[in-house]
């Protein structure tokens, strides 16, 4: 394809020998899409006889392959199909790294023959990134056309190595069960990443029903029962991230837990809008079900895990448990921040964290657990513990990497740094005393927590009951205050949970 060039090279790199200049070049992929003229690979073939030369004598800088369908569809002039085919040509066999995406996507009958073009040489792909927004539908079916972007046989994809896919909370439906089949079959396929987009609404249709090879999976929306299947079928899995932990209302609860040997690297994100409580999962029915999967238990059966990153609202349990219970024992590597994405925003239970992490750096570290080597923690400015921060840096004099930052409120997108609702979700999460049978191991086993939302509670202050009412929240700290209750005595004795919501709601009735 004949691109215009200039005889005017810049001084500071007029000398550059070729080797050097395609070291420099190969740095440089596409910013934007290849079918945009103005992008960097063509334009460091304008600049210079010496520089065109050398661009198209440097594969590496066209192997990024990013598709916008959106101009494809709007724009009438553009020779997109030469444009893909002159940079198809300068990569040379090298591997391709696919990334095709669309904001608002135009149906268009020009799409198709730049998707042809691309299965040609789909033996060479990589990676394969998809991301559609959540206007489009349910379906990438409706998006992308792929049922004619990839060639019949199963073989095809012998190259490629990692599948991203980004929904952008957009659900698969079933017609893109065929896909996942093809791309998951591919025989090099090691990482493969399913962000923003609502799995558990195909059950046993799952994408995750995928060979043993996978070494790194990045799911969305997903379940602690889920999980663990998931694991089940992927022995060879080494780090595994869950962005939005579900609640599991209605899942099957797992009578036992397999003992995960394999993962080393776990990433926890809790996005979820109702209930973001990450320990315990009721079901509708408690009473037929007598166990639930809580992180807890997820992290006991996981001994051999390094790194562990906690985004989202999480409490003090789990760090109380490394403190206390030799709660994953080679733990290395500890990141905990608050989430970016949802509508609450907790701060991270800094007394916790600092006990936890105590427990893995100083002198008195047991013998059979490894010894923190890195820690990162992000902190609210305004929460009631950020004084604690100090300490946790102090911890660099044992030989810990820490970075502990204090953050503004105002640099998340919440709406709000404690929504009212927020107290008719921990009400929720409690509710379960009521029903449940005071016997039950997850309702023992959770306590800790529900402790520390009582006193996230406790600590807040409405100015006026119409904070309260919309949600019905006081009628949820009544019901709790309930003698039918079914509160354990022994429980009762420990956290006086029913004479604390009682003082509550008398505080909280009260309100102008």
């Amino acid at each position: 394809m004949p691109l215009p060039s200039s005889n005017a090279p810049p001084d500071s790199f007029s000398c550059l020998i070729p080797e050097i200049l395609s070291d420099i070049f190969a740095y440089c992929s596409n910013e934007t899409t290849i079918l945009n003229g103005s992008d960097t690979p063509w334009t460091l073939t304008r600049v210079s006889r010496h520089w065109r030369e050398v661009s198209l004598d440097t594969p590496a800088m066209w192997t990024f392959l990013s598709i916008d369908f959106d101009v494809i569809s709007c724009s009438q002039t553009a020779d997109h199909h030469s444009m893909l085919s002159f940079a198809l040509k300068n990569t040379r066999d090298k591997p391709l790294h696919i990334y095709m995406y669309t904001k608002k996507y135009t149906p268009s009958p020009r799409i198709q023959p730049l998707l042809d073009l691309l299965h040609v040489h789909c033996a060479r792909w990589s990676t394969l990134r998809l991301c559609v927004p959540n206007t489009v539908g349910r379906s990438f079916l409706r998006v992308i056309p792929l049922p004619k972007l990839y060639p019949l046989n199963i073989g095809a994809f012998s190259s490629l190595r990692e599948l991203i896919i980004d929904g952008k909370d957009t659900s698969f439906s079933v017609n893109d069960w065929a896909l996942f089949v093809l791309l998951t079959a591919a025989p090099l396929v090691r990482t493969v990443k399913i962000s923003s987009v609502q799995c558990p609404q195909l059950g046993h249709r799952s994408p995750l029903l995928l060979r043993n090879q996978i070494a790194h999976l990045e799911v969305a929306g997903y379940t602690g029962s889920q999980i663990v299947d998931t694991i089940s079928k992927s022995p060879r899995l080494e780090t595994l991230v869950v962005k939005s932990y579900w609640k599991e209302w209605d899942s099957t609860v797992l009578q036992t837990m397999l003992l995960v040997t394999t993962i080393l690297h776990w990433t926890i994100s809790l996005e979820c809008y109702r209930v973001p409580l990450p320990i315990y999962f009721p079901s509708r029915y408690p009473t037929n079900t007598p166990w639930t999967l809580s992180l807890e238990r997820l992290f006991r059966n996981a001994p051999q895990t390094k790194s562990l990153i906690l985004e989202g609202g999480f409490f003090g349990h789990i760090f109380d448990k490394i403190a206390t219970d030799l709660l994953l024992p080679n733990l290395e590597h500890l990141v905990v921040k608050p989430s970016t994405t949802g509508v609450i925003l907790l701060s991270p239970p800094l007394a916790s964290i600092l006990s936890a992490v105590e427990s893995r750096v100083g002198p008195d570290t047991p013998s059979n657990v490894a010894k923190l080597k890195s820690l990162e923690v992000y902190a609210i400015s305004t929460a009631h513990d950020v004084s604690l921060t100090y300490q946790l840096k102090s911890l660099c004099r044992y030989g810990l990497s820490t970075r502990v930052l204090r953050t503004r409120p105002s640099r998340f997108p919440h709406k709000w740094p404690f929504d009212p609702s927020m107290v008719t979700w921990i009400s929720m999460a409690l509710f379960p005393l009521i029903f449940m049978d005071p016997g039950d191991g997850t309702v023992r086993e959770n306590l800790p927590i529900f402790d520390q939302m009582l006193q996230i509670l406790e600590r807040k202050q409405f100015k006026s009951k119409k904070e309260l009412e919309p949600s019905g929240n006081l009628m949820y700290i009544r019901q709790l205050t309930s003698p039918s209750a079914n509160i354990p005595q022994s429980v009762e004795q420990e956290y006086h949970i029913r004479e604390r919501f009682a003082r509550l709601y008398e505080k909280w009735s009260s309100l102008p």
